[in-house]
């Protein structure tokens, strides 16, 4: 979606990457890191690695099943705070797994407001722009 220009083509379609975006926060910084000033990049890619980046950093994150501590600092070191969303992963996960992953972000060292954020105040935003 980012490599084919589909993400700018349709901005007003939100979308949401399950399980922290998966290996996706870390390969980003990997390859805008190394693509940066290349003139290769835009040759192969069509767009500078800032524009990769601004591509990426349009999608929405969910925390589901994805709470531990390396995780969560790549997460929130890389991505907009305000396009991390609380997941569980429920029903898909049992209940054990899912209580298991938020006990470990309920622990995990955040000011109440974006814990607030992350837990139930981007999601309204992002949903409310759907009504």
């Amino acid at each position: 979606m980012i490599i084919t220009n589909t993400k700018r083509s349709c901005p007003s379609c939100k979308v949401i990457l399950s399980h922290a975006g998966g290996t996706l926060p870390f390969l980003i910084t990997r390859m805008s890191t190394v693509s940066k000033e290349s003139v290769a990049t835009v040759r192969i890619y069509g767009k500078t690695s800032e524009g990769i980046v601004e591509d990426f950093r349009s999608f929405y994150f969910d925390l589901a099943l994805s709470s531990s501590e390396a995780v969560l600092k790549l997460v929130l070191d890389v991505i907009t705070h305000d396009h991390i969303l609380y997941g569980s992963d429920f029903p898909y996960a049992s209940t054990d797994k899912s209580t298991g992953f938020k006990q470990i972000l309920n622990n995990f060292p955040l000011d109440q407001e974006l814990r607030d954020k992350i837990y139930f105040q981007n999601a309204h935003k992002l949903f409310a722009k759907a009504e």
